[in-house]
């Protein structure tokens, strides 16, 4: 389980650093650039600290369905914030000149709401599985 979280760290963090490789060779104007590279920074600190977290759990031999929920969490961290860059990049207009220093705090905002949700949405789905599996599956009164 700990091989399959680290290909998904690996894939993360190259999906995570893809618009500011896209930004560094297209070439886009200077006030765009930056604040992309400021959010792939951002959002690959938080995916680094999250695989940090998800060894030490994973290091203690936790049930299958914890493994599961980590890896969930992980796909979604870095799906998040891999759309989230990629429609900035290519919809950046001289209309977000303004607000475009605000990008790295909705990167990494959105990146973590993405991990307690799916953590949360995972568990329940997890729950309810666990439960309808006790009782034998029927749910008709």
């Amino acid at each position: 389980m700990k091989h399959r979280l680290r290909f998904l760290v690996l894939i993360g963090a190259s999906l995570v650093l893809a618009p500011s490789l896209f930004v560094f060779t297209s070439g886009k104007a200077p006030w765009a650039v930056q604040p992309i590279y400021q959010s792939s920074k951002g959002a690959l600190g938080v995916l680094v600290s999250w695989w940090f977290i998800s060894e030490i759990i994973l290091h203690s031999k936790p049930p299958k369905s914890i493994a599961v929920i980590l890896n969930v969490s992980m796909c979604a961290s870095f799906l998040s914030v891999f759309v989230y860059l990629t429609v900035a990049v290519f919809s950046a207009g001289h209309r977000d000149q303004q607000t475009w220093h605000l990008l790295p705090i909705f990167t990494v905002m959105y990146q973590m709401l993405s991990i307690v949700a799916s953590c949360t949405l995972t568990a329940l789905i997890i729950g309810i599985m666990a439960l309808r599996k006790q009782y034998g599956g029927n749910t008709a009164a």
